[in-house]
């Protein structure tokens, strides 16, 4: 690849040279349907969690593009969600079972 053709939304096209393209599908958080309020979320909807993945409500863990955090790739997603499996497997453990 040595470049890219780019056409902006009022049609314009502009060519560039380039060494290589990431591609950026957006940073709007799918959280429609969550307490946003009860889970600290900020203004644009993304949820703080701890470096477990744990959100403010005990139990409720969180990964992926949800999370308030600089860098947004499925790598890092798949790696959190196994941190936020990892965390909510140990938070069950903790609770006591009366059938």
């Amino acid at each position: 690849m040595d470049a890219i053709e780019l056409t902006a939304n009022d049609g314009a096209v502009s060519r560039r040279a380039v060494q290589g393209v990431f591609v950026f599908i957006g940073i709007t958080p799918n959280s429609a349907g969550l307490p946003l309020d009860q889970l600290g979320a900020d203004a644009r909807g993304f949820i703080p969690v701890d470096i477990e993945s744990r959100t403010c409500v005990p139990g409720v863990m969180a990964a992926g593009d949800i999370c308030a955090k600089q860098v947004r790739q499925i790598v890092n997603a798949c790696g959190e969600a196994a941190v936020a499996a990892l965390s909510a497997e140990h938070y069950l453990a903790t609770l006591e079972y009366t059938p």
